[in-house]
């Protein structure tokens, strides 16, 4: 009886992964083909959110095929829990992805080539890591929704989140950088996931 037990419970615990990790494909071609819109944010006050400071450096928006993400449990975790690595144009097209191996640690990304698809500075220009400060509990919830595939719609401020202890860490206003300090930090005011 016990095995039955175990054995049902096993299933039923992968059976939920599944459903709730498998990537969303698309087949080939371009499913996010629009540039991200970002233009300088004037008169936004400052934002208080569990003990950080949020400053509005630009008004961010943009719709991007989810290439890969991460939960982490540090610091910035208080502020923004989830990192998405996202592309548009040409690093939406699912050919093209199938040469690239996207890997996240400690808050960027790089990838892996077995032919490379698109020349490397579009590759840059093209994709970007996001990590996702949440303004409401609901979109907190939405944002554990999101799926390796999906297509999201976010819309919200590139931020520079501070604690009183000195802590400190500045959203990336640029689509050409790459590496530790090249990722957006976005306070999330709206999302929809596709």
């Amino acid at each position: 009886m016990l095995k039955h037990v175990i054995f049902l419970g096993i299933l039923f615990v992968s059976s939920y992964l599944y459903m709730t990790e498998r990537t969303i494909t698309h087949g080939p071609g371009v499913v996010a083909p629009s540039e991200p819109v970002q233009q300088q944010a004037f008169g936004i006050k400052d934002i208080k959110h569990n003990g950080f400071k949020v400053k509005p450096l630009a008004e961010f928006n943009i719709e991007a095929r989810v290439l890969s993400k991460a939960r982490y449990h540090d610091k910035l975790a208080e502020f923004a829990p989830l990192d998405l690595v996202v592309g548009w144009g040409p690093m939406s097209d699912e050919k093209n992805l199938n040469e690239i191996l996207i890997k996240q640690s400690e808050r960027y990304y790089d990838w892996q080539i077995t032919h490379q698809p698109i020349p490397l500075h579009k590759m840059v220009q093209k994709s970007a890591n996001i990590h996702l400060a949440p303004s409401t509990p609901e979109i907190e919830k939405k944002i554990w929704d999101i799926r390796k595939g999906h297509i999201v719609k976010l819309k919200g401020y590139l931020v520079e989140a501070s604690t009183q202890d000195g802590w400190s860490l500045k959203s990336s206003l640029k689509r050409d950088d790459y590496g530790k300090d090249g990722s957006e930090l976005m306070w999330v005011k709206e999302i929809e996931i596709k």
